[in-house]
């Protein structure tokens, strides 16, 4: 289970990665503007992937290890990508779409975006078959 972990962990930077080039895309193309998108990729992104990106992927990286480790106990060999990405969004969309809600208002801002049961799945989705990668290179 514990290579579980360490495979969910691991993932979490690319995903961060993939994060904040989607977040430059987003601003830019919401904006239209390249310096103002270039100041916001500069300064309250990587802001935000500190503060706020690396304490959820490294919760929801835990929870998804573990469940990854343990299925692979039960059945004897690492689970396939599908199986990851599903337990990626399951992971994802209870964190994120139920847990923080009830812990910090999430009516407004950034909350608001992150707690989308939508966004919450294509980030869970992407870390579960990330995870599932670096686990399966892990356990080889």
């Amino acid at each position: 289970m514990l290579l579980g972990v360490a495979a969910a962990l691991l993932s979490g930077v690319p995903t961060l990665l993939l994060s904040y080039v989607a977040g430059f895309v987003v601003i830019a193309v919401s904006t239209r503007d390249l310096p103002a998108s270039l100041l916001a990729a500069a300064t309250v992104l990587p802001l935000m992937l500190i503060f706020v990106g690396i304490p959820l992927s490294l919760v929801i990286g835990s929870a998804f290890g573990l469940l990854l480790g343990l299925g692979c106990m039960l059945r004897n060999r690492p689970l396939a990508i599908t199986a990851g990405a599903v337990l990626g969004m399951f992971c994802a969309v209870l964190i994120l779409g139920v847990l923080i809600p009830l812990l910090a208002d999430a009516s407004d801002g950034f909350w608001h975006i992150v707690t989308t049961p939508y966004v919450a799945a294509i980030y869970g989705a992407v870390l579960g078959v990330i995870g599932s990668r670096v686990f399966r290179w892990l356990e080889s």
